[in-house]
Formats: C-alpha cells, sequence, structure tokens
C-alpha cells in the first residue's frame, strides 16, 4: 500500500504511467462484464421467443381437439403426438435435413424434441444455443447454453 502512494506522489511522471494501466484494466473489465450481459440477454430473449413458438404448437393442438378437451374425453385417443413434433419442429424452423438456424448473431442446434404426457400433454425441447464472445469485433469464444424447454397443456 505504501509503494503504491510514493507511485503516485512520484513527481518524475512515472505515477501517468500507472494511472494509465488502471484505467486501461478497468476500462476492459467494464467492457467485459457489458459484453457478458449482452450475451446473457441474448439467451433470455431467445429462450423466450421459442418458448413462446412451443406454446403456439400446443395452442394450435388444443384448438384443433377443443371438441375431446371440452367434453373430458380420453384426449389421448385424439392427440397425434407425432404431428405434434413435427409441428414444433416446423415452428423452430427446422426441416428433416437442417442441423442448426442462425439467428441473431447465435445459432440454435437441432432440438430434441419429444412429446409428453401425464396430467396433460405437450412437448419437451432440449437443444444449445451458441453465441460468439465479441470483443472489439473480434470473437474471442463461442459461448455454448443448454436449454430445456417445456410447453404443456394441463388438467385442472
Amino acid at each position: 500500500m505504501r509503494c503504491g502512494v510514493k507511485i503516485i506522489n512520484n513527481k518524475k511522471g512515472f505515477s501517468y504511467i500507472f494511472i494509465c494501466v488502471i484505467t486501461i484494466f478497468v476500462a476492459i473489465v467494464i467492457f467485459t462484464g457489458l459484453q457478458y450481459n449482452l450475451v446473457l440477454y441474448t439467451v433470455k430473449a431467445h429462450k423466450n421467443d421459442v418458448q413462446l413458438k412451443l406454446d403456439s404448437v400446443i395452442m394450435k393442438s388444443a384448438v384443433e381437439n377443443y371438441d375431446a378437451l371440452k367434453q373430458g374425453e380420453l384426449y389421448g385417443d385424439y392427440i397425434d403426438k407425432e404431428k405434434l413434433v413435427l409441428d414444433a419442429y416446423e415452428a423452430l424452423d427446422f426441416s428433416l435435413s437442417t442441423e442448426s438456424v442462425h439467428m441473431d448473431g447465435c445459432s440454435m442446434s437441432r432440438p430434441e424434441i419429444e412429446a409428453i404426457e401425464g396430467n396433460g400433454y405437450g412437448i419437451r425441447a432440449s437443444y444449445e444455443l451458441t453465441i460468439p464472445f465479441e470483443m472489439l469485433d473480434h470473437t474471442l469464444i463461442d459461448i455454448t447454453v443448454p436449454i430445456e424447454l417445456y410447453s404443456q397443456y394441463k388438467e385442472k
């Protein structure tokens, strides 16, 4: 601590270099923190977008099977699970041969989508989202985030 005070109180100009190094270090830390917050925001926005698309698939299925759901019948007989999964892939812009989708600077791997049952019906989607971590227009690292989402129509 005493050494740092000596450097700052030095009248020969060496303190300017020390202050410049500290300022640059603090600027880099702040910039890195802001960039990381941008990555977190991108993940959250992407999850919300995919969740909305999956919910729309379930809602469309519920509208198509409204009579069975309304009458309390065994709607498992009416719900086509394969069609539900295919509709989910289509809503997420995946065809049979698509391995990944690029949007807004990030890449979504092909999700594993399966129909779920129990106290209703729905779909579960799990995939990886890859987001580049950039500083000064250079990609330092690609951050891969595993994501698992559920969209389900539940009985009351």
